[in-house]
């Protein structure tokens, strides 16, 4: 098989392949790779009626990273190639914001010897609608910890694929009936 036929999110990131990392190659290559990625991509989930959902709108880019290469900052990406914010980060943010109370109720946690679960599902976030195609995904960034922090004069510059300014669906569900006064107090927190 040739390996040109294979699209770029498959390829090893070697010389001669697919260089999203490497510059000055990688510009070209993480274009023709997010426009495979939106190609390829499916419809966004919806969320059934038993899931309790917010949309939100993110003021700038909105970056999730997948660690799938190093030197490459991707979104993480569903099954079906549509990107989403994971639930599990969605639980980690909700938590640093609750009191020790709310974080037990809501989220789990020890009580004394014994663990107990929460009562909320976080369901992640996704794009409420396609328009993220439709706009630039890739950014060519420069980490400034090495020039600011450690004070070396060696620049890197690494390619990131981010959404801009995307509208996301967030879902929670709850293993337990909750009036809308503490849907209003979890959706606030």
């Amino acid at each position: 098989m040739n390996h040109n036929n294979v699209p770029r999110m498959f390829r090893a990131q070697i010389e001669g392949r697919c260089q999203i990392q490497r510059l000055p190659h990688a510009k070209q290559d993480a274009y023709e790779w997010a426009e495979q990625w939106v190609e390829g991509a499916s419809n966004m989930p919806t969320f059934n009626d038993a899931i309790q959902w917010k949309d939100y709108k993110i003021s700038w880019r909105f970056v999730t990273n997948s660690g799938q290469d190093e030197g490459v900052i991707r979104p993480v990406i569903g099954a079906k190639g549509h990107p989403y914010y994971p639930g599990a980060s969605m639980k980690g943010a909700f938590l640093r914001k609750c009191t020790p109370e709310q974080a037990i109720r809501y989220c789990g946690g020890q009580v004394g010897n014994e663990t107990k679960p929460g009562i909320l599902r976080f369901h992640g976030g996704y794009p409420q609608d396609d328009s993220w195609r439709n706009k630039e995904l890739v950014d060519i960034v420069h980490p400034q910890q090495e020039c600011q922090v450690e004070k070396q004069s060696n620049h890197s510059a690494f390619v990131q694929i981010s959404l801009y300014q995307p509208t996301l669906r967030f879902g929670i569900s709850s293993n337990k009936k909750l009036d809308e006064t503490e849907w209003e107090e979890i959706w606030q927190i």
